[in-house]
């Protein structure tokens, strides 16, 4: 089972080398069944799951995506420019809201006893963090325990996939990518104070018991997951995301001389901390979120807004 970068951003792309050669088209996936992806507040970790999922659900895949209702009705997902939604796809994703830690213990260690249960090629947890207590003691005492429910959930869909297989002759088409189910789930990173964010150095870590490669051109060493003492037993990839340029504000080309527009511009750059690959390249992903602001002021001196947001693949480079 294979995780592939480009599902974040809707498509596939081509990798630039070290040698500047973008000839080579290459897909960016790293065998992995459970992913951690981890990042600071708005740099577009819950869109980037969903159209994740919704690649999926293009294939006509069945996707679980598992959310706080609370959060994801204030930071509805937000689309790559140029996206076309197709309502029509929603029915292969099922949306399950969860708001404790406990709650979603029970609903992964019930799963094999749910009715009607669709089995889901690919599930989504948005935001782990947000079900657990604030106090350490709450995180260490049932963070592992939830990961390890996660994991078997995982193997028992595979198994049940793996029979249904063996009893039907229609599988000859399948997708070896997307045939074994898998889970993303995202989290916040944590960043030490007063930390150096230099980012020309290469180190070599060790998670757990084997060495792991660790690109540092993302600000690793000072921007890890909250919890990655705990996550990083359970999670064959982990990817970070940094912001690597301030925000930018612009003007843009006034319509006319009541109405105004503005334009925010966001970027990030998203790495690779641990994979299962015994060599792991340096990678670096790079994106930006945008938001548009078009103000008009009406005869009755009122103003109406209107709000775009969305966000751009802008380059992919590995070395």
């Amino acid at each position: 089972m294979y995780i592939e970068i480009e599902r974040f951003f809707g498509g596939i792309f081509k990798c630039t080398t070290s040698d500047n050669n973008s000839n080579n088209s290459t897909k960016v996936q790293f065998e992995s069944d459970i992913t951690l992806l981890s990042g600071p507040i708005h740099s577009g970790k819950t869109s980037l799951l969903f159209q994740y999922g919704y690649t999926f659900a293009k294939q006509d895949k069945q996707v679980l995506f598992i959310v706080n209702k609370k959060k994801f009705n204030n930071s509805v997902p937000f689309f790559p420019k140029g996206f076309e939604n197709n309502l029509s796809l929603l029915k292969n994703i099922k949306i399950k809201y969860i708001e404790t830690d406990s709650e979603l213990r029970n609903y992964f260690m019930s799963f094999p006893t749910l009715s009607n249960q669709i089995l889901p090629d690919l599930i989504l947890i948005d935001d782990i963090s947000l079900y657990f207590g604030t106090t350490l003691y709450e995180r260490n005492a049932v963070l592992g325990k939830t990961f390890a429910f996660i994991k078997e959930t995982i193997d028992y869909i595979n198994r049940q996939k793996e029979s249904n297989s063996s009893n039907s002759n229609n599988n000859n088409n399948s997708d070896p990518n997307t045939a074994q189910c898998k889970a993303i789930i995202t989290d916040l990173i944590h960043t030490p104070p007063n930390t150096n964010d230099d980012l020309s150095t290469t180190t070599t870590s060790h998670v757990g018991a084997s060495q792991q490669h660790v690109s540092n051109n993302i600000m690793l060493l000072t921007a890890l997951p909250k919890n990655l003492y705990i996550t990083q037993r359970w999670s064959s990839l982990i990817l970070i995301i940094r912001k690597c340029l301030e925000t930018v504000v612009e003007p843009l080309n006034q319509v006319n001389a009541n109405t105004s527009q503005m334009k925010k511009r966001q970027q990030f750059c998203m790495g690779i901390l641990k994979s299962k690959e015994n060599i792991i390249k340096e990678y670096s992903v790079n994106y930006s979120i945008y938001e548009t602001t078009k103000s008009t002021t009406l005869p009755n001196k009122s103003v109406s807004d209107q709000y775009e947001k969305y966000y751009t693949l802008d380059s992919i480079q590995y070395s």
